[in-house]
C-alpha cells in the first residue's frame, strides 16, 4: 500500500481507509484513530507534533518496553505514517529513563532509519526525537505528559482544546501510546 504514494493513496485517501478500518488507540477510551488523525491534520497550524507515550506508568506493564526493544522500527513506522498523513515534521518519543535498552534501541533504530529512503514527496521531512521520561504514572494521560515534554509539572489539562489541536507548544499534535 505504501510503496508508491499517488492520488489513489493520498493522506486523505489513507486517513479514510483508517477511520473505515474501525481501528482505536489502546488506550483507556479507545479513540478512533483516524478521527484523532484527521483532526491534527484538518487543524491550523504551520508546526505538527507526533508523541509516542512510552513511559509505561502501569505496574508490570511491559508492552512499551517490549516493543522498544524488539520493534522499534514498527513504532517508528507508525509514527512516520501519523506524521505524513497529519502533516507534522516531529516525533517525541517520550520513554521510561528506568528503560535504558529500550533508549539505546531507539537511538539505534533512529540512525538506521535516517539512512533509508522513502517515497515521500521531497516536501515531507519527518524527524525523531527522544525525551527522557520519569516514570510518572499521570503521564498516562495525554495532556499531563504533553505538561511534562514542556518542561511543567505534569498535571492534565483542562479539554478542550484538545491536543489534536493545541497540544505540545500549542501546536497541532497527536499523542498515542506505543502499543
Amino acid at each position: 500500500m505504501f510503496n508508491e504514494l499517488s492520488s489513489k493513496n493520498s493522506p486523505e485517501t489513507l486517513l479514510n481507509n483508517i477511520s473505515d478500518s474501525g481501528l482505536r488507540g489502546r488506550g483507556g477510551a479507545g479513540f478512533p484513530t483516524g478521527f484523532k488523525w484527521k483532526s491534527c491534520r484538518d487543524a491550523t497550524g504551520d508546526e505538527k507534533y507526533i508523541v509516542c507515550n512510552a513511559d509505561e506508568g502501569d505496574a508490570g506493564a511491559y508492552s512499551d518496553r517490549y516493543l522498544l526493544e524488539e520493534r522499534p522500527h514498527a513504532v517508528m513506522f507508525g509514527m512516520l505514517m501519523a506524521g505524513y498523513l497529519a502533516g507534522a515534521k516531529v516525533g517525541v518519543l517520550y520513554i521510561r529513563d528506568e528503560y535504558p535498552a529500550a533508549i539505546t534501541k531507539t537511538e539505534q533504530a533512529i540512525a538506521e532509519f535516517e539512512t533509508l529512503s522513502f517515497n515521500f514527496p521531497e516536501s515531507f521531512t519527518f524527524r525523531f526525537k527522544i525525551v527522557r521520561g520519569a516514570g510518572a504514572y499521570i503521564c498516562g494521560e495525554e495532556t499531563a505528559l504533553i505538561n511534562a515534554l514542556e518542561g511543567k509539572r505534569a498535571n492534565p489539562r483542562a479539554k478542550p482544546p484538545f491536543p489534536q489541536v493545541a497540544g505540545l507548544f500549542g501546536k497541532p499534535t497527536i499523542v498515542n501510546s506505543s502499543v
